[in-house]
C-alpha cells in the first residue's frame, strides 16, 4: 500500500550524504553556473539516451509549491527562488528535481532531499524491484545555489551533464520544453467506469488455463485430502430446498459505495439474495462466481484452490500505476482498496489484493486472515494467512505481482515470480522486509509450503 508522499518518513538517513554531496559544495559545484533551474533539468534528462517521457512543473505551477516541501521540507522550501522538477507517468522512479535557494541554503537540502529519496524507495519495495533499486541509487548534489536531485538509469552521464554546466566553458544550455512536456498540457485522466457499467479488465498477458501449472517445475508439496471433499458450489446462488428459511432479502442501497464483505459473502455461500447488493458488490459477487466456474474443479484439494487463486488474480490484475507516480499525474482508481477494483477494474494496491484473496479464501471455506503492516520500515502494507491441516502459511498476492519495467517475462518466469510470496514462514517474510506487530497466527507451516 503506498503511502500518501506527503507523509515523510521520520527515519535514519540510508543513503550516505557523503555520497550524496554532503552538506556543502561537492567538487565544481563551488563555481556558479549560468543555467537556470529549468535548465540544468533539461541536461540532466538529456543526458540519457534510454528515458521515458517526461513531464514537468516549475515555479510558475500551482502545484510546485507543495512538492517543494516534499523534497526540501517546510522552512526551506520558503527559500526556493525557481526550480523545476520532472517525472514520468506510471510505476517509473526516475525523476529529476533542481531547486535555487536563496544565499547560503543549498547547504540544507541534502538531508531533506535524502529522506525523500528513501520514501521513494519504500515506495517501489516489493512492487517494482527494479524502480526501488533505481530510487534508492538516486544522487542529490549541491552545485553553487542549486540543490539537484536525480534518479536516472546513467548516474555517470547525468553527473557528466552536471559538472558541464559548471566548467568554464559550459555548452549551451537547452530548454526544458524540447525533452519534457509540461503538466498543464496533459489530459485529465479518466476516472473509470461509473457503477451502472462495471466492466472486465483488459490485460494483455493471457491468463493461464492449468491454474496448478508447475512450470517451472517446484516440488509439489505432500496434499492430503480435506475432510470437506464435496465439489465448491459454483452457483452460490442456488439453495438447499430443504432449508427453512430462504435467503435474506434487503433492499438495494443507494449512496456512494462502500464494499460489504459480509453481505457478498453471504451472497456467495446462498444465504443472501444477491440482488439485494449494491451494483459494484454485486459486481464483484457476479465476478468471483464466475472466477470459481473457470478455475476451480470438484477433485481440487484446499491447497489446490488456494493456488489457483493466486495465479489468478496475478495474472488478471496488476498494482495500480497511478500509486507510484511521483508527480500529481497519476490518480489513484478510488476502488483499488476493494475486490471491485481488483476484480471488475483489474487495478488494485496491496489492501485490494488482500480483501480479494480473503474474499475468496472465504467463500471456499478455507480460514484465512488479512495481516496489515509495514515493508522498508514505514510503508504501509497487507497480506494474508491461510490455514490448511492445523498450520498457517503467508501469502502475499501483491509481491506475487511485481511490475516490470526493463523487461518483460515469459510465462514460465512469470509464474516462478507468481509464487514467491506463496505459503511463505513468517521468517521469510522477516526476510523479506514485512513487519507487523498485528496478534495473529504464527506461519510455520512447512507441509504446504510452494518450492518454487
Amino acid at each position: 500500500m503506498k503511502r500518501p508522499l506527503s507523509l515523510l518518513l521520520a527515519l535514519a538517513l540510508t543513503l550516505s550524504l557523503a555520497a550524496c554531496g554532503g552538506g556543502g559544495q561537492d567538487g565544481p559545484a563551488a563555481q556558479d553556473t549560468a543555467y537556470t533551474a529549468a535548465e540544468l533539468a533539461a541536461a540532466l534528462v538529456l543526458s540519457q539516451t534510454d528515458r521515458p517521457d517526461f513531464y514537468y512543473v516549475t515555479e510558475a505551477d500551482s502545484v510546485f509549491s507543495a512538492y517543494a516541501v516534499l523534497y526540501l521540507g517546510a522552512e526551506l522550501a520558503n527559500e526556493v527562488v525557481s526550480g523545476a522538477i520532472c517525472y514520468p507517468v506510471g510505476p517509473l522512479a526516475s525523476e529529476v528535481a533542481v531547486f535555487e535557494l536563496g544565499e547560503g541554503s543549498a547547504g540544507s537540502a541534502p538531508a531533506p532531499m535524502a529522506e525523500y529519496l528513501t520514501t521513494r524507495t519504500a515506495a517501489f519495495v516489493g512492487y517494482a524491484p527494479e524502480e526501488a533499486a533505481l530510487a534508492q541509487a538516486g544522487q542529490v548534489r549541491v552545485l553553487g545555489r542549486y540543490a539537484v536531485l536525480f534518479i536516472l538509469r546513467d548516474r555517470d552521464a547525468a553527473d557528466a551533464a552536471l559538472d558541464a554546466a559548471l566548467s568554464e566553458d559550459p555548452p549551451a544550455p537547452v530548454s526544458l520544453d524540447s525533452c519534457a512536456t509540461p503538466l498543464a498540457a496533459l489530459e485529465e485522466p479518466d476516472d473509470g467506469p461509473d457503477d451502472s457499467t462495471p466492466t472486465e479488465p483488459a490485460r494483455t498477458e493471457p491468463a493461464p488455463t492449468e491454474p496448478v501449472d508447475t512450470d517451472p517445475a517446484p516440488t509439489e508439496p505432500a496434499r492430503t485430502e480435506p475432510a470437506d471433499t464435496e465439489p465448491i458450489e459454483t452457483e452460490p446462488t442456488e439453495t438447499d430446498p430443504t432449508d427453512t428459511e430462504p435467503p435474506q432479502t434487503d433492499p438495494v442501497p443507494t449512496g456512494p459505495y462502500e464494499y460489504d464483505h459480509d453481505k457478498v459473502l453471504s451472497a456467495l455461500r446462498g444465504t443472501l439474495d444477491p440482488a439485494s447488493l449494491q451494483p459494484k458488490n454485486r459486481a464483484v459477487y457476479d465476478a468471483v462466481t464466475r472466477v470459481f466456474a473457470e478455475i476451480l474443479t470438484p477433485d481440487m484439494t484446499d491447497y489446490d484452490k488456494e493456488l489457483a487463486v493466486n495465479d489468478y488474480l496475478v495474472f488478471h490484475a496488476e498494482y495500480d500505476p497511478a500509486e507510484l507516480t511521483a508527480g500529481p499525474i497519476g490518480v489513484p482508481d478510488p476502488d483499488n482498496a476493494n475486490p471491485y477494483g481488483l476484480l471488475v477494474k483489474g487495478l488494485g494496491i496491496c489492501l485490494g489484493y488482500a480483501t480479494t484473496f480473503q474474499l475468496m479464501m472465504d467463500a471456499l471455506h478455507i480460514p484465512c486472515l488479512t495481516v496489515r503492516g509495514f515493508a522498508h520500515g514505514t510503508e504501509e502494507h497487507a497480506w494474508n494467512l491461510v490455514e490448511l491441516d492445523g498450520d498457517w502459511y503467508a501469502v502475499d498476492v501483491t509481491w506475487n505481482d511485481p511490475i516490470f519495467t526493463g523487461w518483460q517475462p515469459d510465462r514460465s518466469t512469470r509464474l516462478y515470480y507468481a509464487r514467491l510470496y506463496f505459503n511463505v514462514t513468517d521468517d521469510y517474510l522477516r526476510q523479506t522486509d514485512h513487519q507487523w506487530t498485528q496478534s495473529v497466527p504464527q506461519a510455520n507451516g512447512t507441509k504446504y509450503a510452494y518450492h518454487g
